[in-house]
């Protein structure tokens, strides 16, 4: 009762929809990290998984549209749930099969889960790597054999 009078919006939901008309979910006042980039579970945005907004009050954050760290971590999070439902699929399989084999390939609503997790982003971030040690290496004057193992 107590709470309730001084905040009569204490127990009301942090997270709840936008203006009138607008249906996307929103954060009614806001994050307010300092060290995550607003890129864990610390930050109550990134939990909800919404965007941050100008009501945050959040430090160096990289919860926004074109973060390339937020798209990261967003699609290894889809990845991890498209393997658990492979093994939740995998494991149903083979509790239900008399001979328990895995029924190869596992296919869910008729479509085959991908396997492999390298994306475009993962090619180029890997390429940049590579030159980057291509090109200290020449700086420092290794031999080609040398930089080849690099």
């Amino acid at each position: 009762r107590q709470c309730l009078e001084r905040n009569p919006h204490a127990f009301h939901p942090k997270i709840g929809k936008g203006r009138a008309g607008d249906t996307e979910r929103r954060h009614t006042k806001g994050c307010n990290c300092r060290r995550s980039g607003c890129l864990k579970n610390y930050c109550e945005c990134y939990e909800a998984k919404i965007l941050c907004s100008s009501l945050c009050k959040c430090c160096g954050c990289k919860n926004f549209e074109e973060s390339f760290e937020r798209k990261t971590l967003m699609h290894l999070a889809d990845a991890a749930e498209v393997r658990s439902a492979q093994q939740n699929v995998a494991t149903k399989n083979r509790l239900w099969s008399s001979d328990f084999k895995p029924k190869l390939p596992i296919r869910v609503d008729g479509d085959r889960l991908p396997c492999s997790f390298i994306t475009p982003e993962v090619i180029e971030a890997t390429c940049q790597c590579l030159l980057a040690q291509a090109e200290q290496g020449e700086r420092v004057g290794i031999d080609l054999k040398q930089i080849e193992k690099l």
